[in-house]
């Protein structure tokens, strides 16, 4: 992770930053989110503020990646366990219950997503560097083979509009400016993979009610700082979003309709955070306040559905203000929670889940799921 911000490689953004000419290099394996808490309970909260509390720990020494929500009755989670393989539970609005998915046992790294309780895939990679996607139906699991070039980043629309990032490839100037980077994106459509791509280094895709954008950077030097961009897939191209273009690094972009967008993006001064907000008229900015900086960022954002965002599962921005989260119990001395990835749940007002692990730092650490709200 030669290049990269220490800030970056605190949360396992896993970039090859390296770069010579012509080399091939991969795009973000896995975007770990909300970094991590160490110390008494609810450090840093606001008052008031909305506390994370632990839902679910499966009894397995292991990382919890990613969770996906679809109803109060269908929350999946997804992690690898100590052997390198597959981890994956689901809560069915009673009890949690580890999944079994055939064929899949020997695949890690395993990230959930879906856009419905019947439309739910697991994207994993096995120790032969196999990337394969599993797909649920609602009855039945299906099997499909990756593109050998696809790295991460997926985001599924329908059974039949699944997105995924592949590796990207950039060409470093001989003199200082900006790189030529092109990132390839693969659209399954229910029966093959179709390649388009973007001219950017792409760092992360997202939908929302069908609209399907992507954000990435044009970097300048190794530490892919460069000017933040976003496109839309226009159902032929990708088209280059008409906004700002501030400096920034490992944009991420999340968002809830094609008028309610947020893109995060860090900065080797966290003093320069800062998050772009369309709400279908214009954009803004609105900068990031040191102290949740330093806790969170570089994350990913994910738009509330009322005018505000989360950035991880630490700081939520909410009527036109910062408001630092915490957890109800929080970890023992000595020990650290890491969050991964944050989801509304469906059904259920100002209800959030997110994935972790926890345990002593460095290990070994157990998976874990967390919840604020209600949950009816």
């Amino acid at each position: 992770m030669s290049g990269l911000s220490a800030r970056g490689q605190a949360v396992a953004w896993a970039m090859t930053a390296l770069v010579t000419a012509g080399m091939a290099v991969a795009a973000p394996a896995r975007a770990v989110t909300s970094g991590r808490v160490a110390g008494p309970a609810r450090a840093g909260a606001s008052r008031g503020a909305p506390a994370w509390r632990s839902w679910y720990s499966p009894r397995a020494i292991g990382l919890m990646w990613s969770v996906a929500a679809f109803s109060t009755r269908s929350i999946w989670a997804g992690g690898t366990d100590s052997r390198d393989q597959s981890l994956v539970v689901r809560w069915n609005g009673s009890h949690w219950a580890t999944v079994t998915i055939p064929g899949a046992s020997r695949f890690s790294q395993d990230l959930v997503v879906g856009s419905s309780a019947s439309d739910v895939w697991v994207f994993g990679t096995n120790a032969k560097g196999t990337k394969k996607a599993f797909h649920w139906d609602g009855a039945h699991w299906h099997a499909i083979a990756m593109p050998m070039a696809s790295a991460a980043v997926p985001v599924v629309v329908s059974a039949t509009s699944v997105w995924v990032t592949g590796q990207v490839t950039c060409k470093i100037p001989a003199r200082p400016a900006a790189w030529k980077c092109v990132t390839p994106v693969y659209r399954w459509n229910g029966r093959t993979w179709r390649k388009t791509s973007i001219g950017e280094w792409v760092a992360s895709l997202a939908t929302g009610q069908g609209t399907v954008m992507a954000a990435g950077v044009v970097p300048h030097d190794d530490n892919l700082d460069g000017p933040v961009g976003a496109f839309r897939w226009t159902g032929a191209t990708w088209a280059p979003v008409s906004m700002p273009h501030p400096q920034g690094a490992e944009p991420k972009i999340g968002m809830d309709s094609a008028s309610d967008v947020w893109i995060s993006s860090a900065d080797p001064n966290v003093a320069r955070d800062y998050e772009l907000y369309w709400n279908g008229h214009t954009w803004s900015t609105i900068r990031v306040t040191a102290n949740v900086a330093q806790a969170v960022s570089p994350e990913q954002v994910v738009p509330d559905g009322h005018g505000g965002a989360w950035l991880g599962g630490l700081a939520h921005y909410t009527r036109g203000k910062w408001v630092a989260a915490g957890y109800a119990i929080g970890p023992a001395p000595g020990q650290e929670i890491a969050t991964t990835a944050l989801t509304p749940v469906p059904g259920a007002s100002h209800t959030y889940v997110e994935s972790a692990y926890t345990g002593k730092f460095g290990g070994p650490y157990h998976p874990a799921v967390y919840l604020t709200g209600p949950l009816p």
